[in-house]
């Protein structure tokens, strides 16, 4: 009988010793004799139109997938987010990569409190996670933890009467919603990628009975084993040499959110100093200075309700304007260390 030390799940194979069990055997399909001589273009076809034929995004897609099939144990740093109407084919793009990555290290779930919470231990020995229908209000309340499990490289695995346990992460995420402002999204965010899909093979477009036709085919194709294993096969002499996960071509949509994101005063200072750029500094009386912001923002149309003790607080500990008195309150305005600080953190 052959004995182990100890249990491990490790995706870097050539780290585990003799004495340790690995729950990582690698990904399942290779192992079976299949004959993967099969037209791929109808996998190809539904993921270009999940991210709306966007030439640099399907590149990125297939980068990122081709990584965890290649490199499964080195973390990519971000996550797949797609946004779109009900009925363009999320679930079978999960279900395709999923049954790719293989059951064991895979799990799909509309819960993110089971991967975010306390209790998480089906994060535990998994390559690719995917999370259908992102609660905006969900995915802000678990944000932190989110954006820890994408880059974390241990994480503490905690089961229901169970002690917790730190495991290496080397789980992906995706995340699919019909939500527009579904996930989190900073200004300089690095870790999300955020793709709107293509609305080409909805009913309302496509029609009902080709509609029906084109998923009836798709699906048949999903749930193949040859075409599973060709495509993991393609995924891993797909060239990724060139590929940096962190180098994200960001979207219409994305962009559009980070600017939403973007705190109203950020914008305004930012529209002051493109107004007065010769000059290197300002003063303006505070109170002065709170008038125009205000008037700035409503006719750009931002949310912006504040008091003007909250308006100079934030503008002395937020944005560093440095605050004088004479015989009034006034503001001094360092356009270059302003236009700095604008430009690093938004």
């Amino acid at each position: 009988m052959k004995e182990y030390n100890e249990v491990i799940f490790e995706c870097n194979t050539s780290k585990v010793l003799p004495t340790q069990y690995n729950l990582f055997q690698g990904f399942p399909l290779l192992q079976e004799t299949l004959d993967t001589n099969v037209d791929l273009e109808p996998i190809f076809e539904h993921i270009k139109s999940l991210v709306n034929y966007d030439f640099k995004q399907y590149k990125y897609v297939m980068s990122w997938l081709a990584q965890m099939f290649q490199q499964p144990h080195v973390l990519p740093g971000t996550c797949l987010i797609f946004i779109s109407e009900e009925g363009v084919g999320k679930d079978l793009f999960s279900t395709f990569i999923s049954s790719c990555v293989g059951i064991n290290y895979s799990h799909n779930t509309e819960k993110l409190e089971s991967l975010c919470g306390k209790f998480n231990s089906v994060l535990g020995g998994k390559v690719f996670i995917t999370i259908n229908e992102t609660n905006p209000i969900e995915s802000r309340q678990h944000s932190e933890n989110i954006k820890y499990n994408i880059t974390a490289e241990t994480i503490a695995i905690e089961g229901k009467h169970k002690d917790p346990i730190t495991s290496k992460n080397f789980a992906r995420f995706v995340f699919f919603s019909n939500h527009v402002f579904a996930f989190p999204v900073d200004t300089g965010s690095r870790r999300p990628n955020i793709i709107q899909s293509s609305k080409k093979y909805l009913p309302a477009n496509y029609g009902v009975e080709e509609n029906c036709k084109y998923f009836t085919a798709l699906a048949k194709v999903i749930q193949d084993k040859r075409y599973q294993k060709a495509f993991l096969e393609y995924m891993l002499s797909y060239d990724i040499t060139t590929f940096n996960p962190k180098d994200i071509p960001k979207s219409e949509l994305h962009l559009e959110l980070e600017d939403h994101s973007t705190p109203p005063l950020a914008m305004v200072l930012a529209n002051m100093i493109n107004k007065l750029s010769d000059n290197k500094s300002f003063r303006l009386s505070t109170t002065e200075a709170y008038k125009q912001f205000k008037e700035f923002a409503q006719e750009q149309g931002y949310e912006y309700k504040t008091t003007i003790n909250k308006f100079v607080t934030e503008m002395t500990m937020i944005f560093k304007v440095k605050k004088v008195k004479c015989s009034k309150m006034y503001f001094d305005f360092d356009f270059v260390a302003l236009k700095k600080l604008l430009i690093e953190k938004y």
